[in-house]
């Protein structure tokens, strides 16, 4: 295990290809995080209700549900108050940008995900859990760098810490 934590992060990943999912939820559970998935919206209550994720990950764009309506709808859950939502965007206009914030996502990021982003988000999101800040903050990991997508496997290097 690559990071130390008392209690690890738990992290929901809402993604329909299951290549991706699965190797995103493998590298956040190597790097110590608890990860569940999903692969389509219509299965996220049922899972929010036995996992209680502290960050998701949503793929937007899922051919069974509206991405927008669900971030919606999990914003007025009472459980999902403190979760942070992020949004993975493959091809987004400004329009439907503006609206997943509007539903309450809190970050969006692109598609293939960068790792070392990857990485920032879930560190601010520890970070926020002692201080009760709901906002990411605007550190950097670059120690270790990888490309979670669909059409190429991953590949994760290290590279010297300038700490």
């Amino acid at each position: 295990m690559l990071r130390h934590a008392t209690v690890p992060l738990k992290v929901l990943i809402v993604e329909p290809d299951d290549d991706v999912r699965d190797v995103f939820a493998l590298v956040l559970e190597t790097l110590g995080y608890g990860a569940s998935t999903v692969r389509c919206c219509h299965e996220v209550a049922e899972r929010l209700a036995r996992f209680e994720p502290e960050v998701i990950f949503i793929a937007v764009g899922f051919e069974d549900a509206d991405s927008i309506a669900l971030c919606r709808q999990l914003r007025k859950l009472d459980g999902s108050k403190g979760t942070k939502i992020v949004a993975l965007l493959g091809y987004a206009s400004p329009d439907t940008i503006e609206q997943l914030y509007s539903a309450g996502v809190d970050l969006t990021m692109q598609k293939p995900i960068e790792f070392e982003r990857l990485l920032e988000v879930l560190k601010s999101v520890e970070l926020a859990r002692g201080s009760g800040s709901t906002h990411f903050s605007e550190s950097y990991c670059s120690t270790i760098s990888a490309t979670i997508s669909p059409s190429s496997s991953i590949s994760v290097s290290t590279k010297p810490s300038d700490a």
